[in-house]
């Protein structure tokens, strides 16, 4: 099983990741993050976090309270990130791969497979990009992965310029 980022809104949902792992883990069915969803839960959690340390200065400033605890620095987020999830039991990180972020470039440029425009920036690199890694990671057969999003649509966009006419998808309502 394949988690996207959308999946919680954007954000990595600990308790549920864990919950969805140890539950699958009975039947014999591996939970993958993409690192591109890896560092988009980061990048997500860093704003908030920079939203929050702009609201602690003044307490701090006023010695209430010392620094922000935790890690501040984008990398220190990631890192944080990627060791939370390669702690969960059953939980793997599947590499970003060099072809498919290439692939994945492409797609968004030429508007193809989940590439397109949205209020006037093209986006759907990263969709491109974790999708074709996982079908990889899978050995290039779509019926051994599903993957759970809150748009399936792109990931089966995604599939298709990957050269896979089905791909398994949900939502996360339906596990």
């Amino acid at each position: 099983m394949v988690i996207d980022a959308n999946l919680w809104h954007k954000h990595l949902n600990v308790d549920r990741l864990a919950a969805h792992a140890a539950r699958l883990q009975k039947s014999g069915i591996d939970v993958w993050v993409p690192e591109q969803v890896a560092l988009e839960w980061a990048e997500h959690a860093h704003e908030e976090i920079q939203q929050i340390a702009e609201r602690w200065k003044k307490p701090e400033v006023a010695g209430i309270c010392g620094p922000l605890p935790g890690p501040s620095s984008i990398h220190d987020v990631v890192a944080t990130v990627i060791e939370i999830l390669q702690s969960i039991p059953n939980v793997k990180v599947i590499e970003m791969t060099g072809a498919a972020a290439i692939a994945g470039i492409k797609d968004q440029i030429l508007k193809t497979g989940s590439g397109k425009r949205e209020n006037g920036v093209k986006t759907g690199a990263s969709d491109s990009s974790f999708v074709r890694d996982a079908l990889a990671a899978a050995g290039d057969d779509p019926s051994k992965v599903l993957f759970v999003s809150g748009n399936t649509r792109d990931i089966e966009a995604a599939a298709a310029a990957a050269g896979h006419t089905h791909v398994n998808s949900t939502k996360e309502s339906r596990l």
